[in-house]
């Protein structure tokens, strides 16, 4: 069986014209990708908890990496931790969580910290172990392809550009130009094949929106909700609940533990 390519392709309709004059590029700075992440887990007592949080994907500043200039990637989030068991994305306000360049139209990637690769499929298992020895692997290829498994599906706006929309048999969810994977449940811009897990803890992570530099939202994601997700006040060790370990976070601070 032909290995899939670790590329997310995309195929242009035969009779489109070039779309390389409005292509509208994904890394762009100051654009802010927001994702809901709902986490499922069993209690120590037994009771099944959910809890959700939101997380961002921005692109700041650039960096050289082998005489190769590319785009650093940051994915934070206020919740930092949820539970010492659980494998969460890698968020960090001071360590980029990958590093990717844009040439034409496709994004390749030179980093990607990503922590959480379970049930792996062939191509994002290609892709992950290429990146840890060194290697550039394309991450998205927003091209025309004869043997590409997406098919075009119609068209979206973002902002006030027009973007191809494209659905691909191994994906759950669309790709679309200019923002990347947009699913309800599986995946963002950077783990755009995560799979979730039969038992505890695992979590479902969706799109739900894109905004510009000024905040003004310029995309609807799959996951959009009409209210913001609270994050739990007085959550002092991060764990998205608000219990008697935040009590002895409390003490241990002023005892200065």
């Amino acid at each position: 069986m032909k290995r899939i390519s670790v590329v997310i392709f995309v195929l242009m309709a035969m009779g489109l014209t070039s779309y390389a004059d409005d292509y509208l590029p994904l890394l762009r700075e100051g654009v802010k990708w927001v994702y809901v992440e709902e986490l499922n887990y069993v209690s120590p007592d037994g009771d099944e908890l959910t809890f959700e949080r939101l997380y961002t994907i921005e692109v700041k500043g650039d960096t050289v990496i082998d005489n190769v200039i590319y785009k650093k990637i940051y994915r934070t989030s206020n919740v930092t931790q949820w539970d010492e068991d659980y494998a969460e994305p890698f968020c960090s306000n001071f360590q980029p969580v990958a590093c990717l360049r844009e040439e034409g139209t496709k994004v390749y990637a030179k980093v990607l910290k990503d922590c959480y690769y379970d049930g792996l499929t062939p191509f994002l298992d290609g892709l992950l172990y290429n990146l840890s020895i060194g290697k550039e692997e394309v991450l998205y290829e927003f091209d025309e392809d004869e043997d590409s498994p997406c098919t075009l599906i119609g068209t979206t706006t973002v902002g006030d550009v027009s973007c191809n929309v494209y659905s691909c048999e191994w994906l759950t969810g669309e790709v679309v130009e200019g923002v990347g994977l947009d699913s309800q449940y599986c995946g963002d811009l950077l783990l755009y094949s995560r799979s979730t897990t039969t038992g505890y803890p695992y979590s479902y992570i969706g799109l739900h929106h894109v905004e510009d530099a000024d905040g003004n939202i310029i995309y609807y994601g799959k996951a959009y909700k009409d209210e913001p997700v609270e994050e739990p006040k007085y959550d002092l060790n991060g764990d998205g609940l608000v219990d008697v370990d935040d009590v002895n976070a409390l003490i241990n601070y002023i005892l200065n533990k």
